[in-house]
């Protein structure tokens, strides 16, 4: 239970972040892929569980396949999830996941910008039940921009591929 009420509360990846534990910007990250992947026998018949699997991948990854599998547990979330707010937070967090997959792709696949496009779509037109996360994702920071705001200045640079424009 005590791992439980942890990962519902953002706390494990609060506290494993980067910069936080042994080895300062590497040290963090088998600790939090190891703690998930021992918590998944316990905890894997609720889908909040794979939501928090997913929020720690987009935070400590940057590796292309670990991404995929970042979207595979937000998906999982998404489709098996009964609260409208585990919902609403997947389809958010894919979208995010799928925007750092094309950065660290740097654009490279036509899929990935697609379905990035397409799921961030979803989430600002769920404006009204995300109005945060929306925000968030909206708001540039003033010292570095995210994965949306990278996004569309590759989308808005000349000699982008004419097809994507009916996304």
């Amino acid at each position: 239970s005590a791992a439980h009420s942890m990962f519902m509360f953002d706390a494990i990846n609060d506290v494993l972040s980067p910069g936080v534990g042994a080895g300062g910007s590497t040290g963090y990250r088998p600790v939090v892929r190891s703690l998930y992947e021992d918590l998944q026998s316990c905890l894997s018949h609720s889908p909040d569980y794979w939501l928090q699997r997913a929020k720690a991948v987009l935070r400590i990854e940057d590796d292309a396949s670990r991404l995929l599998e970042g979207i595979e547990f937000a998906t999982k979330c998404y489709r098996e999830a009964e609260r409208e707010r585990s919902i609403d937070n997947a389809e958010f967090l894919i979208a995010q996941l799928y925007g750092k997959l094309c950065s660290v792709t740097e654009y490279k696949n036509f899929d990935y910008m697609v379905s990035a496009i397409r799921w961030y779509s979803k989430a600002i037109n769920n404006y009204s039940r995300n109005t945060n996360y929306v925000r968030s994702m909206l708001d540039s920071g003033r010292h570095r921009k995210g994965s949306f705001d990278l996004l569309c200045d590759r989308l808005e640079r000349p000699g982008l591929d004419a097809q994507i424009l009916s996304y």
